[in-house]
C-alpha cells in the first residue's frame, strides 16, 4: 500500500528511473517541487511554476510521462510517452519551455 489507496510499491528500476530524471533535470536548470507515490504505482516528480505544474510519472508498468497541467483549467494539457534517453532529455527541454 505505497500511497494509502492500495497502489503497490515502485520497482527498484523505477526509483533507479528516477533518480536518473533528477540528473537529468539539473543538465536543463528543472528543480523538482516534490517526489510523490503514482496513484497507478511508481514515482511522481513534480516542477511547481505560476502557469501551472510540470510532472514525470515513472510507472512499474514500465511507462514514463512527461506533461504539463495548466493553472487554467481550460487551457490544454500536454504530455508525451518517453521511450529513449535521447527522448527523455528532449522532453525535459520541452516541459522546461512550457513552465516559464
Amino acid at each position: 500500500n505505497w500511497n494509502g489507496l492500495g497502489s503497490k510499491a515502485p520497482a527498484a528500476y523505477v526509483i533507479e528511473t528516477a533518480e536518473k530524471y533528477l540528473a537529468l533535470c539539473a543538465s536543463v536548470n528543472l528543480s523538482a517541487s516534490r517526489i510523490n507515490a503514482s496513484a497507478e504505482g511508481g514515482v511522481g516528480l513534480l516542477f511547481s511554476a505560476p502557469v501551472g505544474y510540470g510532472f514525470i510519472e515513472i510507472l512499474n508498468s514500465g511507462v514514463t510521462h512527461v506533461g504539463v497541467v495548466p493553472s487554467d483549467s481550460h487551457a490544454a494539457h500536454w504530455s508525451t510517452r518517453v521511450r529513449s534517453p535521447m527522448s527523455a532529455k528532449a522532453a525535459l527541454q520541452k516541459l522546461r519551455a512550457r513552465l516559464q
